[in-house]
């Protein structure tokens, strides 16, 4: 029923006497459940219907339905600490939980969602509600066990009113044998014609291996049917979405790709420390502490063996590094050759000063002259 101030319910619009014809939203409900075999069966609507049709569920009969909402009455008196916080007693106009308790025991007094699972507690059964809007959900007081839990059918329609629903064979039906006529109670139960055009998981689900020797294996789900040339020509010349919009399987794959040839690593510390070994400041440094000598092919030597042998195979010598080497090399017979060759990009040779020899020498005494 529609939610609202409690009250009753005769001589509003819960009265429809008129079963000649019935509002859009049953006919959308019957069609509906017609084409799964199933059938509505109408209930009086005078704010009884949800206990009228509970009561055709399980007697058959929709006359017991004051019974049935005493029980329910009782279930939410000795259960108060499970549904007095989904009660809002300010918008239903009582003062306490008790007061309202006491105003559903009155007849034609609408029942919602809360009234519902106190049923469901009360006798021991679970409730699958089917709604004209194509979605169905599941109502329960307690975890129960599936396969041996009685379900109750209820079509609930016009936002006001529920009807009893029968299964083809007229008997009752367990909560498992429910879900797997109408689908869980998070899936949407939508028109046959409507599912038939969903993609199935054999669309998107293929063996991989020779043969198919590894089951399970996912491709890209093409949810668009369309082709994805299509689908990447928009996002890249039509949409002009080049960065922020990335397929998040191409994303992947990029990050793969650039992890695996190391694009984007940090330099190494070789990579890093040639650009100071060729640089001025270095020169200065090494033609000082190397007199005479010019150790700049050893260094490149040093540099080639680091590059092959630092941590694994590094890129391959360029065009430019191979003349670099053979630059050196001539570089460094000239110097060796011709001493007075002065270091380039240096304009004066940091060569320490050559002192007397007298002050390399060391005091000894003749031992001849010792004896004397």
């Amino acid at each position: 029923m529609a939610r609202g101030k409690r009250g009753n319910a005769k001589g509003s619009k819960h009265r429809r006497d008129d079963r000649a014809s019935p509002p859009e939203d049953l006919s959308r409900v019957r069609a509906m459940l017609r084409k799964l075999g199933l059938e509505v069966q109408e209930v009086l609507p005078d704010g009884n219907c949800l206990f009228r049709s509970f009561a055709m569920q399980l007697k058959e009969v929709e006359t017991f339905h004051d019974e049935f909402r005493q029980n329910c009455c009782d279930w939410l008196r000795d259960h108060q600490e499970m549904f007095q916080d989904f009660v809002d007693l300010s918008e239903e106009g009582f003062d306490d939980y008790d007061e309202y308790v006491s105003n559903m025991r009155q007849s034609t007094t609408w029942g919602g969602q809360v009234e519902l699972t106190a049923l469901c507690g009360a006798y021991d059964v679970a409730a699958l509600v089917i709604r004209a809007e194509g979605v169905n959900y599941e109502i329960k007081a307690k975890e129960v066990d599936p396969e041996v839990t009685r379900c109750i059918l209820l079509a609930y329609h016009d936002g006001e009113h529920y009807n009893s629903v029968v299964w083809e064979d007229g008997r009752q039906h367990t909560l498992a044998e429910a879900r797997e006529r109408f689908g869980s109670s998070e899936a949407p139960m939508a028109e046959p014609d409507v599912l038939a055009r969903n993609i199935k998981p054999a669309e998107f689900i293929m063996k991989l291996g020779a043969g198919g020797a590894i089951e399970g294996g996912f491709k890209i789900p093409n949810l668009r049917r369309a082709p994805f040339w299509k689908f990447i020509w928009t996002q890249q010349f039509v949409a002009r979405q080049h960065f922020f919009s990335v397929h998040h399987a191409g994303l992947l794959f990029s990050m793969a790709f650039f992890w695996w040839t190391g694009w984007f690593d940090t330099a190494p510390v070789e990579r890093r420390d040639k650009y100071y070994m060729n640089g001025a400041k270095f020169r200065l440094q090494s033609a000082y502490h190397n007199p005479g000598t010019r150790p700049a092919y050893k260094i490149a030597q040093e540099q080639a063996k680091i590059r092959y042998f630092y941590r694994g195979f590094d890129h391959p010598y360029t065009i430019n590094e191979a003349k670099d080497q053979l630059w050196k090399l001539r570089e460094n017979w000239v110097i060796q050759n011709y001493p007075g060759v002065q270091y380039p990009y240096v304009s004066k040779q940091m060569m320490p000063p050559q002192l007397p020899d007298k002050m390399y020498k060391i005091a000894t005494i003749d031992a001849t002259e010792a004896k004397h």
